[in-house]
């Protein structure tokens, strides 16, 4: 009686001892076709990539230059090609900001935190837009993230610390400036709002010394000069006080000359 016959693969027929031939033959061909889908599509994507970051680079230079409304429109053509470029909203936001449209700032940073959701310059930036409109529990739920993802981001501390100090609570916004600083000891920013506070409270010798501090660190920071002479001036510490003034004045500061020669005039 003869043996049962075995059914035959056609693969099975080029297949070698150990069937080493016949996984080549089928490895070659399914790499074949998985080249030919990546030629039939990769070029698509490719071309539609390279247009939208010639169309940011447009956007970027057009930044540059002040002409935020023809950046406005080069990002929103990359947009066009790809929905979910984080990067073109977040550079379109900073455009409207620029343009004082925070409303339109605020949806394109909001589309940047759903594409990315732990992006820390578009929480900050949201932020500063609340901030800025007085919406002081947006502004520190916002700052408060950038803490979350960071909790070593020195400017999310800082920041909630200047809302703090707009709602009139002048020893929460310090803990929140000793935390950024304790951080980044070299933060003029902080120094200076901290500054702000100590002036706001009647400490004006911890105002002083925060401005000084500040300007050691920069000694371009416009607004501690001009704070700092302030306090001077309140202090009837009148020399010192014209002195500061007149550097914020020397950098441009228009409420610095102002202030500048308010204090002269009396002087005389």
């Amino acid at each position: 009686m003869g043996g049962m016959d075995k059914l035959v693969c056609p693969w099975e027929i080029f297949r070698g001892k150990d069937g080493f031939l016949m996984k080549g033959l089928r490895a070659r061909l399914e790499i074949t076709i998985l080249v030919l889908v990546v030629m039939l599509f990769l070029p698509v994507t490719c071309t539609r990539e390279r247009g939208a970051r010639e169309l940011i680079e447009k956007g970027d230079s057009y930044y540059s230059k002040g002409k935020y409304s023809k950046a406005i429109k080069s990002y929103s053509k990359a947009i066009t090609i790809d929905p979910n470029y984080a990067g073109a909203y977040d550079k379109r936001g900073d455009s409207y900001y620029m343009k004082g449209q925070d409303d339109n700032a605020l949806a394109d940073y909001s589309k940047v935190i759903v594409i990315v959701p732990d992006d820390i310059e578009a929480y900050l930036k949201r932020g500063i837009i609340y901030g800025r409109r007085d919406e002081s529990d947006k502004a520190i739920e916002d700052f408060s993230m950038t803490i979350t993802i960071d909790p070593n981001y020195a400017m999310g501390y800082n920041n909630r610390g200047i809302v703090y100090r707009k709602k009139g609570e002048p020893d929460r916004a310090i803990e929140e400036f000793n935390k950024a600083i304790s951080i980044n000891p070299n933060y003029d920013g902080a120094h200076n709002n901290r500054g702000n506070v100590y002036e706001d409270i009647g400490e004006h010798e911890k105002a002083i010394e925060d401005y000084s501090k500040a300007i050691a660190i920069n000694p371009d920071n416009v607004e501690a000069y001009y704070n700092r002479g302030n306090t001077y001036a309140l202090s009837n510490n009148t020399d010192e006080a014209v002195s500061d003034l007149q550097e914020a004045c020397k950098m441009k500061l228009k409420i610095g000359c102002a202030r500048l020669k308010e204090i002269s005039g009396a002087k005389k």
